[in-house]
């Protein structure tokens, strides 16, 4: 039950990532591969996405670290989507439609 209800969880917060245009510089809440744990951060650099390459490389702020990740880890850090600066999101502002898609990336917390 707890992984179903994280799972869905996490693919209504991808939904929320897909219709927002990015650009280098924005705050953001960027999942972590090694916990799937959204935290603050900002975007770094933005490249074509491909179905085996993250798009965004984005800075996790208080941590230092970097990654890539794709637009279905990535939401908006305001408060239009319900959001907040601590992490906190409401989930009933993002949308059931969603589909979240896993990538494996290699760097390291």
């Amino acid at each position: 039950m707890y992984e179903h209800s994280v799972s869905a969880t996490y693919c209504k917060l991808g939904a929320a990532a897909a219709s927002n245009d990015w650009s280098v510089g924005d705050s953001c809440l960027a999942r972590y591969c090694e916990d799937d744990l959204y935290y603050p951060a900002k975007i770094e650099e933005i490249r074509e996405e491909k179905p085996d390459q993250p798009g965004y490389l984005v800075r996790y702020e208080g941590y230092g670290n970097t990654d890539w990740v794709s637009s279905d880890d990535i939401i908006p850090a305001t408060s239009d989507d319900g959001s907040q600066e601590d992490g906190n999101v409401d989930m009933e502002s993002v949308p059931d439609n969603a589909s979240a898609k896993r990538h494996v990336h290699k760097t390291k917390k």
